[in-house]
């Protein structure tokens, strides 16, 4: 994804001070622990990292799966609604393609024909044409048991992608000598 659609969702589908202290209270231990574990697999590894800048790149990906989240249900809802009040035949068929899309959108091979911007565009476009009063409205980031096992996966998978870097490292730290150590061995 370019950087310019993690910017436009983030702030069509930002997160609210309250919904970020409802993620770090419900994801927030969860958190800590992947921290520990990470610095107890690579413990014999000279792992430099702090522990609060991997918490941190962890609540980064703990918002950023909020705000993902919170675009996922908006489309899905907008797409359950569209059905519902379009009678358009051209319009319907528009929507079925993008349905269709969406729903393989997670599937191997899918970034070929993908649900992109262009997709949610027309989907916008579709809102637009039902009465004002019964267009989806975006609503707060609600913590369910879905949200639960997405935001799962995603700190998870961060966990993966901290502790591969980690290890690709390795070999460029296991020669190195800290700064401390340098001034010790100078004065030999």
């Amino acid at each position: 994804m370019a950087k310019s659609v993690v910017n436009a969702i983030f702030d069509s589908f930002g997160l609210t001070n309250e919904e970020c202290l409802e993620l770090e209270s419900k994801f927030g231990k969860l958190c800590y622990k992947i921290v520990w574990e990470l610095k107890r697999k690579n413990s014999k590894n000279n792992y430099t990292e702090d522990l609060d800048d991997v918490m941190q790149e962890l609540r980064i990906s703990m918002v950023k799966a909020g705000c993902y989240y919170k675009r996922q249900t908006y489309l899905e809802e907008c797409m359950k609604i569209c059905s519902e009040y379009i009678k358009d035949e051209f319009l319907l068929l528009v929507l079925n393609v993008l349905r269709d899309l969406w729903s393989i959108r997670t599937h191997h091979g899918a970034h070929r024909t993908c649900f992109g911007e262009y997709q949610e565009s027309l989907l916008g476009m579709l809102v637009l044409t039902l009465d004002e009063n019964i267009r989806p409205k975006k609503r707060k980031l609600e913590v369910d048991s879905d949200f639960g096992t997405y935001c799962k996966a995603i700190l998870w998978n961060c966990q993966k992608n901290l502790g591969r870097k980690i290890s690709k490292m390795r070999n460029i730290r296991n020669n190195c000598v800290s700064i401390s150590e340098f001034d010790y061995m100078g004065s030999l």
